[in-house]
């Protein structure tokens, strides 16, 4: 998995524009909604396979730009959410097809 870099993922031979457009959502919250759900599965992949007993872990991270606490703080610029889990994780052929963008395969 070496096309990760700082939390990145590079992708080649994409025009990321173009690709983004032609995504149908049903709802705006549909990508966190999605990365939550995955997160789910990826916890149950993980119990069943490895007799897994204790309980999965989700952390929901949201980040923002401006300062919150003071009084004269703008409105909170959203930066970007970070879902993290205890899930069973990406192998190399999961993660080959996590970066395919049209990739249905499970």
């Amino acid at each position: 998995m070496s096309n990760i870099n700082l939390g990145y993922v590079k992708v080649e031979g994409v025009y990321l524009k173009n690709e983004l457009n032609s995504i149908e959502r049903k709802h705006s919250w549909q990508p966190i909604f999605e990365a939550f759900t995955n997160s789910l599965e990826a916890i149950k992949i993980r119990k069943k396979k490895y007799l897994y007993e204790n309980q999965g872990k989700i952390t929901v991270k949201v980040f923002h730009r401006n300062d919150m606490v003071s009084d004269q703080a703008g409105d909170p610029e959203f930066e970007r959410i970070e879902i993290i889990d205890t899930g069973i994780g990406l192998n190399d052929e999961e993660f080959g097809r996590f970066k395919g963008l049209r990739d249905d395969r499970k």
